[in-house]
């Protein structure tokens, strides 16, 4: 059975360094991380814009980049970050959507966690007014990853039964609620600790460390989907459980303890 863990994407602080709580500085370097992401103003690409970071997180995906085990990630250095929310500092000569001081968001896999990025303009989303930032950066790759798996890798309908392994966690709480707005029921596995709150979401959680659940879903006639950040140690339980025509879908490579387990250069 893997492990997992709940809340595996915490929100960063605004414009702070994700593993020391410290604002980074320019040049700052940490075990190859950290190096400046961004360039003076004249040297901005024409369609190119250049943000002042105000919130990121540090999603499983940053923390695999650091550890060096994120599939296909570039050599250090480089500084992490797929989630960004900033304020518009600069504009490239051919950049006229946004003005100076503007609020965005952007989807992207490097730079996030230093206090600027340079970023192509079609990239970039405004961020309405009187949206927390805080709050919406955990929509940018987290919800965004839950989103395409249910509507395009599974099409998750209104009826169906769907099983989310870390259900407490991030894309697992965004699969949750997401699930829910499809009309599915959403079973998954969690700590014993987080059950409580849950079930008062309307989900149907079970114990992760034990493998009791595989033969409940089995009697319980099987899901049409299940979502597995956990990978190759788990797959055949979930499969399992699916029924017949049922999609697994694995995401995440949480699988993966070192650099040795990647087949890419």
């Amino acid at each position: 059975m893997g492990r997992e863990k709940d809340g595996n994407a915490a929100a960063g602080d605004k414009g702070k360094d994700a593993h020391s709580g410290k604002r980074p500085t320019h040049g700052q370097t940490q075990a190859g991380f950290g190096r400046p992401a961004w360039t003076p103003r004249e040297a901005l690409r024409a369609d190119w814009m250049q943000l002042a970071v105000e919130y990121t997180i540090a999603s499983g995906s940053d923390v695999n980049m650091r550890r060096g085990i994120d599939p296909f990630q570039k050599r250090p250095p480089l500084t992490p970050g797929y989630s960004i929310i900033g304020k518009v500092r600069a504009n490239g000569n051919d950049c006229s959507k946004f003005k100076t001081s503007d609020c965005v968001a952007c989807l992207w896999k490097y730079e996030g966690q230093a206090e600027r990025v340079n970023l192509p303009e079609n990239y970039l989303v405004r961020v309405p007014d009187g949206v927390d930032g805080r709050t919406a950066v955990a929509l940018i790759l987290d919800w965004a990853t839950a989103y395409q798996m249910l509507h395009r890798a599974t099409h998750v309908t209104a009826g169906q039964k769907i099983f989310v392994h870390a259900l407490s966690g991030a894309v697992g709480g965004a699969l949750l609620r997401l699930g829910q707005l499809q009309g599915a029921q959403v079973l998954g596995t969690a700590s014993l600790k987080r059950h409580a709150e849950l079930r008062e979401l309307g989900a149907v959680p079970f114990d992760y460390s034990s493998e009791n659940w595989i033969a409940v879903i089995q009697e319980f006639g099987g899901v049409d989907a299940v979502f597995d950040p956990l990978g190759l140690e788990s797959f055949d339980e979930s499969y399992s459980v699916l029924k017949k025509g049922g999609v697994l879908v694995g995401y995440g490579m949480n699988c993966l303890r070192g650099p040795e387990h990647l087949s890419a250069p």
